[in-house]
């Protein structure tokens, strides 16, 4: 056997690494959430004097599921983090501070610009830019973007 060969042997297709680190990089948005949930529970536990055992048995879920999500490895439903929140008293996604906006849909309102009777004393370049801002509008409404 050759060294090519070898070389060839060695950097197969086959290796997992290339899975492991796609993997890894489409978690990374959720695994950066369950992270600061895992450190919020690791907090309270401390504050409160709880087992992690303890509180396995308080939402009813496995001890090792709480090691994984004291781990921040875990993608945690709803449901979960509700159990948790009302174990620990705790808020895990919003805090007290926090509140969610509603707002009202936004209705673009029409803006209408005399381009075409332009006045005398209106130089060309605000002409353009009037025209242009009639063009924006009509698609704002149309919901064209641009």
């Amino acid at each position: 056997m050759t060294n090519l060969d070898k070389l060839n042997k060695l950097a197969s297709n086959s290796s997992k690494w290339k899975d492991e680190a796609q993997k890894r990089k489409e978690n990374r948005a959720w695994q950066k959430h369950s992270q600061k949930i895992a450190i919020k529970v690791l907090k309270a536990l401390r504050e409160k004097g709880i087992k992690q055992k303890q509180l396995a048995e308080m939402i009813g879920v496995s001890a090792q599921q709480i090691n994984k999500i004291v781990k921040g490895n875990e993608n945690l439903t709803l449901m979960t983090i509700a159990k948790l929140e009302n174990a620990l008293n705790i808020e895990l996604l919003f805090t007290k501070n926090e509140s969610v906006i509603f707002q009202k849909e936004y209705i673009p309102q029409p803006v209408y610009f005399n381009v075409y009777n332009k006045p005398k004393t209106v130089s060309q370049k605000t002409f353009k830019y009037e025209k242009k801002r009639e063009i924006y509008s009509k698609n704002m409404i149309c919901g064209k973007v641009g």
